[in-house]
């Protein structure tokens, strides 16, 4: 019942913004034919998300009719909201005007809509509107290498200019079979940057384990001797199995572990609150890799950064794999050793907004603070990864797909 009530008052919010978007095409276009066409197209849509919303269980794995579901919401819906913004101020000073007008020696009057107006809403609309189609056919596969380098007074000499590539959460439930060429193309940009380790930080799949299962091949193509791996939250099946089960729990683990089993097929070795030493001649830095932690949401809390350090002294390099970033916030940057970088992954950017060289913006940030790229606090840095794959919304606008190459620097 509460599914149904949810579906009403939304389906009521996109027919409010479907009337209020019209007033745009009713003030330029005078023939009734075109509006028809519009509302032809409006009720077309309305019908497809009605069937998508009603009929589509997320437990299903259908992800496919969640990715319809979303990309006609962030088509049709995200572009009439940036276009009732103008109107909406146009309208505000309209009242205005018309309350003016009834104190005033000649009759009242209620201001028309000016068709400059209704061009810049319609204007305004387009950008998202091109934006999402761009994003839906070509950015979700749009791979982009991000540059970091890091410098540290106390690296061990043996690893300046090491090169660490990062991926994260590849979510293969969202993929289909004939994506694999279009991954393989991200996957030979990493294999180009020739690192010395390649880290995936979390999140192989959306529900359950088998979905990465056809995707193996060609994830395994990445060529590297050192991978490890750590989980997501979407790795340990509890967006699946039925909480209320007697089974619940052993459903989760039995499903970890084949995830697990997967990334070992692939070529990762995955750190489950544990650290393993990485060697380059005579030297070496601690690799740590933690189960899932993460304060926002219903998310697996099993990261135990003590447990996983207990065996590391003072005075040594530490590098952390920990999929949520709030784990940085919460625990890594007071904790009482020294993690030199942590890297996360987890917010994907929301895959959606703005990075420019002057501006970087994302509806995420609302909800977490450290959300894509490079901070640093307490001496110690966070990376946060944008991303490999992609999640429900089956866009990339403006934050695009990202493999991430670290070059370690000795200051000295």
């Amino acid at each position: 019942m509460e599914k149904y009530i949810s579906f009403a008052l939304f389906l009521l919010i996109f027919i409010v913004l479907d009337i209020y978007t019209y007033q745009s095409f009713k003030t330029l276009i005078r023939n009734k034919y075109t509006l028809y066409i519009y509302w032809s197209i409006t009720f077309i849509v309305l019908c497809a998300i009605s069937y998508l919303f009603l009929t589509t269980d997320r437990r299903s794995q259908d992800a496919f009719s969640i990715q319809w579901l979303l990309g006609l919401l962030i088509v049709f819906y995200l572009p009439k909201i940036f276009a009732i913004i103008p109107l909406l101020l146009e309208d505000i000073f309209r009242i205005i005007r018309w309350f003016i007008s009834l104190f005033s020696k000649e009759s009242s009057f209620f201001p028309s809509r000016r068709k400059a107006v209704s061009l810049l809403a319609i204007g305004m609309a387009s950008i998202p509107f091109l934006s999402s189609i761009y994003g839906i056919f070509k950015g979700r596969f749009q791979y982009k290498i991000h540059r970091v380098v890091l410098k540290f007074k106390d690296l061990p000499k043996s690893f300046d200019g090491y090169k660490i590539v990062q991926l994260s959460d590849i979510h293969s439930g969202s993929f289909k079979p004939s994506h694999i060429d279009e991954i393989r193309k991200g996957i030979q940009l990493l294999n180009k940057e020739n690192p010395d380790l390649v880290l995936f930080t979390g999140d192989l799949v959306n529900f359950i384990s088998h979905e990465i299962k056809p995707f193996l091949s060609v994830f395994s193509e990445i060529s590297c001797t050192q991978k490890y791996s750590v989980f997501g939250n979407h790795d340990y099946g509890e967006y699946f199995f039925d909480r209320k089960s007697p089974n619940f729990k052993a459903q989760c683990a039995q499903n970890l572990n084949e995830i697990a089993e997967y990334q070992k097929q692939i070529g990762f070795t995955n750190l489950r609150n544990s650290t393993v030493k990485i060697h380059k001649g005579s030297e070496s830095i601690n690799l740590i890799g933690v189960e899932n932690y993460g304060k926002l949401g219903r998310f697996p809390q099993t990261g135990d950064l003590p447990k996983a350090t207990e065996n590391i002294s003072e005075g040594e390099f530490n590098l952390l794999m920990s999929h949520d970033p709030t784990h940085f916030d919460e625990v890594v940057k007071t904790f009482q050793k020294h993690i030199h970088i942590t890297l996360s992954g987890h917010t994907h950017g929301m895959q959606m907004g703005i990075e420019l060289p002057f501006l970087k913006f994302s509806p995420v940030q609302f909800v977490y603070k450290k959300w894509a790229g490079l901070y640093e606090e307490n001496s110690r840095y966070l990376y946060v990864n944008r991303g490999f794959g992609f999640l429900g919304m089956p866009a990339r606008i403006g934050i695009l797909p990202e493999i991430t190459v670290f070059e370690l620097k000795s200051e000295s």
